[in-house]
């Protein structure tokens, strides 16, 4: 991390730390794990700033998650980084949040010990799908507006951490293979050298009249654009 006012824990083991109250500090990343913290069992999160990438969690005993007014950030190498933070906590028990924002586009997870969840106010998240929780008996969305149709509950018994990890690599290719496909297209409507048939194309699709010849005058779209994967 290059910003000497954001702490970055991710290289710092606490091998005897159960418990973790981090409040109005800048974070580089929130990576906390079985490297460097192995006991944790308790995770509160108030009004985070900075970077905040990656987010990982890989926690053998995190039983409660807490998290309010903080916000994610993300890359393409970073897609489904919440819902696998989860999933990668077996022993979670309680994630209670409040404007926890920006926790993806894509989210799968299994949470097998999972009892109650709370995504108050958790604006820009938009998917959350749920394969399995067996011991789940709340969950509260109460103003994730944007969720939507995004949340799914599911009952998968042979949904595992390797199901989520696959889920998200398979999602991860179709949507590179969706951007070369525009990106193919795209040049090909601006390919000037085949502007005759261009022309003909577009009139049968009705996007130019009759007597008009096909021209792109728009900058050029980058597919790529946000799916940096550095």
């Amino acid at each position: 991390c290059d910003s000497p006012e954001e702490l970055e824990f991710a290289e710092v083991c606490f091998p005897a730390l159960t418990r973790l109250t981090l409040s109005c500090v800048g974070l580089c990343s929130i990576t906390f794990t079985e490297a460097n913290t192995p006991l944790l069992q308790d995770l509160s999160l108030s009004n985070i700033g900075g970077s905040v990438c990656p987010f990982r969690l890989a926690l053998p005993d995190l039983r409660t998650f807490d998290a309010e007014h903080s916000m994610l950030g993300e890359r393409a190498i970073d897609a489904g980084q919440f819902g696998l933070s989860l999933s990668r906590c077996p022993k979670l028990e309680h994630f209670k949040s409040y404007k926890f924002r920006c926790l993806g586009d894509i989210n799968y997870c299994v949470l097998p010990s999972m009892k109650s969840m709370n995504f108050h106010r958790s604006e820009c998240t938009t998917h959350l799908d749920i394969l399995n929780a067996p011991q789940l008996t709340s969950i509260s969305l109460q103003a994730a507006y944007e969720l939507g149709d995004g949340f799914k509950l599911r009952n998968l018994p042979n949904a595992d951490l390797a199901t989520v990890e696959n889920l998200i690599k398979a999602r991860s290719e179709a949507e590179k293979k969706a951007r070369n496909a525009a990106t193919i297209e795209d040049n090909r409507w601006r390919d000037q050298s085949n502007v005759k048939a261009l022309t003909k194309e577009a009139i049968r699709r009705q996007w130019i009249e009759d007597d008009d010849t096909w021209e792109i005058t728009a900058t050029r779209q980058d597919f790529s654009d946000g799916f940096s994967e550095e």
